[in-house]
Parts: C-alpha cells; structure tokens; sequence
C-alpha cells in the first residue's frame, strides 16, 4: 500500500503541476507563434495580422474595415463583407497545423504523441486565433464563424478523399446562389471575372477549375478534390464530436490531481 500511496502522491503532483501550467495558458490567453521564413512563402500571411488572438478582435477588425468608421449598422454589402472577411483570415495565417500544446492541455497534446496527432488539433475558433498557422480546414472554421456570427448563410464544403489528397472550401449565400470561398488557396477570380461561382458549376466546368487552382495544386491532385466533393449542412460548422471530446480533455486535466489526491488520502500506510 506504502508504494501505491507513493504512486498516488507523485500523479498529484504532476498533474497538479501541469493543470496549474494549462490554468495559466488559458487565464492569459497564451499565444503560440512560429517563425515563418517569407523567402518562398506563396500565401498573404502578414504579421501585421497577429493581434486578431480571438473572434471578437477578428468580427471587430472586419466591421470596422467594411463600415470604414462610419456609425452604420448590419451588413448591407454581403460581397464587400466576405472579400474583407477571406482577406483578413489569409493574411491572419499561414498553411500549417494548429495544435494544442504541453502548455495548453498536457492530456490533448500527450494523446496526440501517442495516438493519433489530429487528436490535439484545434477546432475551437479563438483557440486557433492563439496561433498563426492552421490548416485549411482550422482556416474555414475561423471564417464560418465570423459568418454565424453576422447571421450570413454558409455551407462547408470538402473537396477530395479522406485519405488524400484533400482540401476543404466553403460556400456563402447572397444574390440567391451558392459561392465559393477558399481562404487558404485563393482562385484567380479574375477568370471568372471576379465573380464568385459554385462548386457545383465547377464540376460542370472542370477545365476552369483547373485553371483557377493551376498555380496552386497540379492537375492530378485538382482532378481528385473535384470529383469527390461533400457539402455540409446549412449553417452548420463541423465538428461537433471533437469539440465535446476536447471539451472533455480540458475539464479531465482538473479533475485527475483531484482524483489522485483523493486516492493518496484514502489510501492507508
């Protein structure tokens, strides 16, 4: 019993210690930036971007740039609003995985070593903020959220396979048609004559598909993401079960030193 108490009092204080760490990470609102060699970097990441850390700095900088300081209230221009809002989100972040850390949630990052490494990949909106790189997917989820929040109709869209090669686009609701939106690889719209289209137009007009996507992805891997294709539900941001199992996780890292500094109490010398 002596060596299980002992057992017990060094798991207390490690996950003690750690949820302390994590406390103060999410109290403080921690960032985690990389260093971004710009030699080669094919993207609008900008630094002048990175004091946008949470959803409500982000949905204030887009207002404030659309309204252009003027006392006006709802979004009258949907175009106008959703070119700022794409704009702001590629400069905000460059191609990357944003995920949590030791110093965010111990439990998420060790599982993510040692089970799968998407498992700390973050979905919530103001967490990836915290970052400056996330992945196409992490990328769409920033953007959807700023439209749930001014009340402007989406869908998510995932081009390609699950196993590869895949990316994942989006699409907004406005002059009562479906419109793509790729804030991770921006279309040249200009061949369209910077007019938004549908992914489903897309597909019936593969060669222009192509040609908006051809200084970004090769022919053979755009010819995967456009024959398979899979839409969301309206107004819907995917999700949810990795959202209630991150939730989980943050909750379970308070929990455990409490556990074990029960057991350690509990168990006789």
């Amino acid at each position: 019993m002596k060596y299980i108490k002992f057992i017990s009092i060094f798991f207390f204080i490690c996950t003690g210690s750690l949820a302390l760490i994590n406390l103060y990470s999410q109290v403080t609102g921690a960032t985690h930036f990389v260093s971004v060699d710009k030699t080669n970097l094919q993207e609008h990441y900008s630094e002048d971007y990175l004091g946008l850390t949470s959803l409500n700095k982000l949905v204030d900088f887009c207002d404030n740039s659309y309204y252009e300081k003027a006392p006006q209230t709802g979004i009258s221009d949907t175009v106008k609003y959703i070119n700022i809002v794409s704009d702001v989100v590629k400069r905000r972040f460059c191609h990357g995985l944003a995920e949590y850390r030791i110093t965010d949630n111990w439990l998420l990052y060790l599982e993510g070593k040692l089970c799968w490494s998407h498992i700390a990949a973050i979905i919530n909106p103001n967490d990836i903020l915290k970052q400056n790189t996330a992945l196409c997917s992490q990328q769409q989820l920033v953007f959807l959220s700023v439209l749930e929040k001014k009340s402007i109709p989406f869908r998510y869209v995932g081009l390609g396979k699950i196993e590869g090669p895949g990316h994942f686009v989006s699409e907004v609701l406005y002059g009562k048609k479906w419109r793509m939106s790729d804030v991770t690889f921006e279309p040249n719209w200009e061949l369209t004559g910077n007019v938004r289209i549908a992914v489903d137009s897309l597909q019936k007009n593969k060669e222009l598909f192509y040609r908006i996507y051809e200084k970004t992805h090769s022919r053979d891997v755009l010819s995967v993401l456009i024959n398979h294709v899979h839409y969301g539900e309206r107004n819907h941001i995917p999700g949810n079960k990795m959202a209630f199992f991150h939730t989980l996780n943050f909750v379970l890292i308070y929990l455990l030193p409490i556990f074990f500094f029960y057991l350690q109490r509990k168990i006789k010398t």
